[in-house]
């Protein structure tokens, strides 16, 4: 059997494969004009970002941070604590945890509402704050599915949070107000 043989066998089962049904890979020629394109959203995240943050005092503008170099975020998770920076002894703690995904999802839960003002970003986290009272901690727990991370305190008032206020497929900005006299600490982690 010669090449020329082995050739028309080889195009005659790649059209029969193409006919019969979606190919795995579309047809296409490797001649630098009308070669398949691959769309950045289409490749898989190749690492992870872990960023350590501290948040001192400050509002939305001021606490305002981009961080680039991420490739096509799809979740940011945050872990942290909180604590009141104005008493000694402190007054206040908190143990922080809060995640959003990024782009479209499928809301499942009829019980979950979705309340970030960022399109196509689904974002709820869990506040266990601590206060200090009559030589006792009382624990209040709070969720809210708007923020990465919410700090509120026993009274239900919102001391903190942590926004997703926009995200690209390199980038992803987040905005911290925080009342003063507390502090945040924590890590992000960018998937």
């Amino acid at each position: 059997m010669d090449e020329q043989k082995v050739r028309k066998i080889v195009k005659d089962e790649m059209e029969k494969n193409y006919r019969s049904g979606t190919p795995k890979v579309p047809p296409h020629r490797h001649n630098g004009v009308d070669n398949l394109k691959i769309s950045n959203t289409n490749i898989l995240a190749g690492k992870t970002n872990t960023i350590g943050i501290i948040i001192t005092p400050g509002d939305s503008t001021e606490n305002k941070a981009t961080y680039d170099g991420v490739n096509n975020p799809k979740q940011v998770t945050f872990y942290g604590i909180a604590f009141d920076t104005a008493h000694s002894p402190t007054q206040g703690k908190a143990s922080l945890s809060g995640t959003a995904f990024l782009g479209p999802t499928n809301q499942v839960s009829d019980t979950i509402s979705v309340g970030s003002s960022v399109p196509n970003v689904t974002q709820s986290n869990l506040c266990s704050f601590f206060h200090l009272s009559g030589g006792a901690w009382s624990p209040f727990v709070s969720t809210d599915n708007v923020n990465l991370c919410s700090l509120i305190n026993e009274s239900g008032d919102q001391i903190g949070s942590i926004q997703v206020v926009s995200w690209t497929n390199t980038s992803l900005t987040i905005s911290a107000p925080l009342d003063s006299g507390w502090e945040i600490i924590g890590n992000i982690t960018i998937t």
